[in-house]
């Protein structure tokens, strides 16, 4: 007697580990809020938009490996990208990022998350940009899914991805402190 077919796919469990849901979830979360940035980053430049356009969908790639290839190197995989794109958040709200045209039209953008900016005028390459509650929002959804990242390792692994990234995190601060990042 043949077993019944059935509709789950065995690839997908039926059951996601709560730490893993969470992770994809801070992945859907950070790359819905890149999706939404894309058009006011692109009306400051075509290359901010394209940039916000791929970290976006670099993201959904996340949660997507998160829910059908959950591996080791899926998510070392996840955080490598992940904090390249805080990092990227970093520098541009620090010391500003060494291409493109800078926040020179911020100002410009009507959503209430970036009122007030102050209005620049003329291109501002290498100046840092405004922080905004979505964005900074954003940033903290990276930071946790960072963490959770990290509590998915296998136990052998965390260790040493925990040190480099502490290592990251002291450059960041020595750089900011030798004035490469004002």
């Amino acid at each position: 007697m043949a077993a019944a077919p059935t509709n789950e796919s065995p690839a997908v469990p039926s059951v996601i580990p709560a730490g893993r849901l969470a992770a994809i979830t801070l992945a859907s979360i950070a790359a819905g809020v890149h999706l939404v940035l894309v058009a006011q980053q692109a009306e400051v430049w075509w290359g901010y938009g394209a940039l916000m356009a791929a970290i976006a969908v670099a993201q959904i790639g996340i949660a997507v490996a998160l829910v059908l290839r959950p591996t080791e190197g899926t998510v070392l995989t996840a955080i490598a990208i992940t904090v390249a794109s805080t990092t990227l958040y970093v520098v541009s709200r620090t010391s500003g990022l060494p291409f493109g045209p800078g926040p020179a039209q911020a100002a410009r953008f009507s959503d209430p998350f970036h009122a007030g900016h102050p209005d620049y005028a003329g291109a501002l390459l290498g100046r840092a940009e405004p922080v905004g509650a979505l964005d900074l929002g954003c940033l903290v959804a990276e930071v946790a899914l960072v963490v959770l990242l990290v509590s998915l390792l296998p136990e052998d692994r965390r260790r040493p991805v925990t040190n480099a990234l502490c290592a990251i995190g002291a450059a960041l601060w020595v750089l900011r402190w030798a004035g490469v990042l004002a």
